[in-house]
């Protein structure tokens, strides 16, 4: 796991995520009872899909995650199909298709976010609607990288 993902899964609160998903429903008019089926861009916050499934009692979440620790919410939960892979691997994703896409705080993470998010709108079906919630600043990543150049801090920056 990436030092990014690290602090992401560790800083960033379930309450902010669930706060996030019931805005994104009322503005993009989502149904919470409807029995769709609901893409969560995942990264390495595997407890958030539970979460989804809350909010969305009938749906079917399919989390997209790279991080091995979600198999086991997935074996806990029948309304989750979790798929161990990262989103930037486009033939993972080629034909799946959506009407609805999640993503919280995940593509920090990518390394080429622009094909990311291309593949993202090519999963959605037509009037198919993603909502993205992304970190826009955070001076640990700054940190991170001024540390890392530093001699005397670069060995204990992985």
């Amino acid at each position: 796991m990436s030092s990014a993902s690290k602090f992401i899964s560790k800083v960033m609160k379930e309450e902010d995520f669930i706060s996030f998903c019931k805005e994104t429903a009322s503005l993009l008019s989502w149904n919470c009872d409807s029995y769709d089926t609901i893409v969560h861009l995942n990264y390495a916050s595997s407890h958030y899909s539970s979460a989804l499934t809350q909010l969305f009692p009938n749906a079917l979440i399919i989390d997209i995650d790279c991080a091995k620790e979600a198999v086991t919410i997935q074996e806990e939960n029948p309304n989750i199909i979790f798929h161990h892979s990262n989103i930037e691997d486009s033939d993972s994703f080629s034909r799946m298709k959506t009407t609805k896409l999640l993503s919280y705080q995940c593509f920090v993470c990518l390394k080429d976010q622009k094909t990311s998010f291309k593949l993202v709108y090519d999963m959605l079906k037509e009037n198919g609607s993603a909502a993205f919630c992304f970190l826009m600043h955070c001076p640990y990543f700054t940190l991170m990288s001024i540390l890392s150049q530093h001699n005397e801090w670069k060995q204990y920056v992985k």
